[in-house]
């Protein structure tokens, strides 16, 4: 069995862990209410969930609760998802824009095809138009090589390689409409010629019309090209083939004026037209591709034309000299220019490979941007899940630190608040605080006036003695609760409790004017009065015999520190002493003041007292003193009277122990 003084130091302990820092309107709740635990735990709950709360951009987010940690992780989980989402639109736009580039470049490879098929087809119609008129300067004595079936038969065959292009209907081109309709129109103008029913005219227009219509075409195609690295090789190429067209025009005029000795006026102006336009077209394409001019140097390197057989024939029919007609001059010349223009042909063909191979490259370099492209398209969408995997897992372990993290904070702060609690039942609050805030302490202060209220219970040794360790524990723990309960309603502090006894001061630390004495009587009035009818458990039909004793002066008070680890407020003076010597010297329910507090009283008014007499103080000597009957005005509250303390209630710290442990069981189930 526990002695006496371990049920009492017991005791004493348990009335200090009574002690609550939260504000008079929560004690009244939680002593009003049976489930104030459960309330407990609800607060403690959110007082847990606010310390998690996060800012994610105009949201808050508490990754405590279920629908906080669904928001965190899909706050989480966009994080990494927005760039991948990002760059994924960029590589399919990539892609895209590489496919368009990719069908751009096959057009204007198709392109480039097509012109080759009809550029073979207007060089074979351009040399059969300069043999037509050859053959008809001559009247059919001599050729350019080959006779007219010949020719007709490979114009033909060039004719049916070529893909016939879709041309817009106009006037001057519905002859053009179909290819079977141009070779029945074709082959009728050549029946024509053999049976000498065109002339010379008629012939140069034929050819010329349908060689400008296919040109024409193919300038069309040319300028619907975007394509800048091989636009002007394209531009080039166009103007090469008009200066072998309008070159090859102007032999026609040259080879009639050989041939008939003279030239019309008519003939001369068509004559000049076409040489200036064949030779300006020749100076644009060596604009256009600087190349063209480099390669006509290198082919036409060694030979004597154009700068003397072709410019010689040229300077004769510009200054229209009359001669005979000369079928054999009109042959060199004709000879002559078509060397020039083979040469040309060469330099077009040179020129058409490389457009080819421009092409070639630019869809080789297409295919392998699309290529990359695709890949790193097909990387981001392997690689994604990967990276939102690994982000879901970091994002769950962050949480699960976080939930771990705000329990320790909250337990570290349940922890703290004991420990306040715990320091505030030792120190006044003030004082308390400056400790806390590690504030020096400053030295002891002198009081001028302060009232200090001693009280005790008559016969306390003998409720001892009749009393076992359970029942004065439980007993003791009502008292004690009664007490602060009390008391807890004023301005006044526990400096110490011993035993049954309690000393409580009011103008210090805090001094409160000269409501000090006011305060202490009315506290005393409403223990007095509480304790009045407060019932032993264990002695049905006896009261608590409560006496205190009420005195007002000066002290010196000051944090004392026993030994090295426990602070304490503690209150020194003459006045300490007599307080407590009244005390010894009062009667059960009585409350004896003295002369100081009564004047002060008085002064505050509201107080009825009665003279004791004079009585002797052990150190002071006689001194005049009396009782506290009461107030004038019945402004206590009721309640104190009507509270019931139930005796065999366990203590106050079981139960919050208890329901501590039920709470932490809560949180990690």
């Amino acid at each position: 069995m526990r002695s006496i003084f371990d049920v009492l130091s017991f005791s004493k302990s348990e009335s200090r862990d009574e002690f609550d820092d939260s504000s008079d309107d929560d004690q009244e709740e939680t002593k009003k209410t049976p489930s104030r635990f459960a309330w407990r735990r609800s607060s403690e709950g959110d007082e847990v969930s606010s310390l998690a709360i996060l800012q994610a951009g105009v949201c808050q987010i508490n990754p405590v609760t279920k629908t906080g940690q669904r928001l965190y992780m899909v706050h989480m989980l966009l994080l990494p998802f927005l760039p991948i989402a990002a760059l994924i639109i960029q590589n399919s736009t990539t892609l895209n824009n590489l496919l368009q580039y990719q069908k751009e470049v096959e057009r204007i490879g198709a392109k480039v095809d097509a012109a080759t098929m009809l550029e073979k087809f207007v060089t074979n119609m351009q040399r059969e138009r300069s043999e037509v008129a050859f053959n008809i300067f001559t009247n059919g004595t001599q050729t350019l090589g080959l006779d007219l079936s010949e020719r007709f038969a490979i114009t033909d065959n060039a004719l049916e390689r070529m893909p016939w292009p879709a041309m817009a209907e106009s006037e001057n081109n519905r002859l053009f409409k179909s290819k079977l309709r141009f070779q029945i129109r074709h082959g009728d103008f050549r029946q024509r010629i053999s049976q000498d029913e065109e002339d010379i005219q008629s012939i140069l227009n034929w050819y010329n019309s349908a060689d400008g219509v296919f040109l024409n075409h193919l300038s069309q195609d040319i300028r619907g090209t975007n394509s800048s690295a091989v636009w002007r090789y394209l531009i080039a190429y166009k103007n090469l083939l008009r200066a072998i067209e309008n070159i090859g025009i102007a032999v026609v005029y040259g080879i009639r004026y050989y041939g008939k000795g003279s030239i019309t006026h008519d003939n001369y102006v068509q004559f000049i037209r076409h040489d200036t336009l064949g030779f300006e077209y020749l100076e644009q394409s060596k604009n256009f591709v600087p190349q063209v001019a480099v390669k006509l140097h290198d082919v036409g390197r060694g030979k004597d034309f154009p700068t003397k057989r072709l410019k010689a024939s040229r300077d004769d029919i510009l200054a229209q000299k009359e001669q005979n007609p000369d079928p054999q001059e009109a042959l060199r010349y004709y000879m002559a220019t078509f060397n020039y223009t083979e040469d040309l042909r060469i330099v077009l063909k040179d020129l058409r490979l490389r457009i080819v191979e421009i092409v070639n490259n630019e869809l080789n370099a297409a295919n392998q941007q699309q290529a990359l492209g695709i890949g790193v398209l097909v990387l981001v969408l392997v690689i994604s899940p990967v990276i939102i995997f690994l982000v879901r897992n970091a994002t769950v372990t962050i949480q699960i630190f976080s939930l771990s993290l705000t329990k320790k904070a909250h337990e570290l702060k349940m922890e703290k608040k004991k420990a306040d609690a715990l320091t505030y039942q030792m120190l006044p609050r003030s004082i308390a605080k400056d400790l806390q805030m590690r504030k020096k302490l400053g030295d002891a202060m002198k009081f001028d006036a302060v009232t200090i209220c001693f009280s005790d219970i008559v016969d306390f040794s003998q409720i001892v003695e009749d009393s076992s360790p359970h029942e004065l524990v439980f007993f003791l723990n009502a008292f004690y609760r009664m007490f602060d309960y009390c008391i807890q309603k004023y301005d006044v502090f526990k400096v110490d409790t011993v035993n049954d006894s309690h000393m409580i001061a009011s103008g210090v630390p805090d001094k409160n004017g000269d409501r000090h004495a006011s305060i202490i009587a009315s506290m005393s009035l409403d223990v007095m009065s509480t304790c009045s009818m407060f019932p032993i458990q264990h002695k049905p039909n006896e009261r608590v015999q409560l006496r205190s004793s009420i005195h007002t002066g000066s002290v010196v008070a000051g944090v004392q520190v026993v030994g090295s680890k426990m602070p304490r407020y503690r209150l020194f003076g003459e006045t300490v002493d007599v307080a407590s010597m009244m005390n010894v010297i009062g009667e059960a329910f009585k409350i004896h003041i003295s002369l100081e507090s009564k004047v002060l009283l008085d002064t505050h008014g509201g107080f009825r007292t009665e003279n004791r007499g004079v009585v002797e103080i052990k150190g002071k000597g006689t001194v005049n003193s009396f009782w506290l009957l009461g107030k004038e005005t019945a402004d206590r509250e009721e309640v104190s009277r009507q509270k019931v303390y139930d005796l065999m209630e366990e203590p106050q710290y079981m139960r919050d122990l208890s329901d501590w442990t039920d709470m932490t069981d809560m949180q990690n189930p």
